[in-house]
């Protein structure tokens, strides 16, 4: 399955934004581990949307880890 994780870790007061980060990475790494091909967006960073539109074209599956 072809399954893109969409992430955002913006900075908040004390935290850092680094929990999704992670999250993101274990996520990429687990589903790799199964066999799924993975594709990894970080909107906080050098987002570009024809790229980004790509990917969700892509996709048969997608995961948001996103603060709440």
């Amino acid at each position: 399955m072809k399954i893109l994780i969409v992430t955002a870790g913006y900075s908040i007061f004390d935290a850092k934004g680094q929990l999704n980060g992670f999250l993101a990475y274990l996520t990429e790494k687990n589903l790799s581990a199964k066999g799924h091909r993975v594709k990894y967006s970080d909107v906080t960073k050098d987002w570009n949307t024809d790229r980004d539109v790509d990917k969700l074209l892509w996709a048969d599956a997608i995961v948001y880890i996103l603060p709440i």
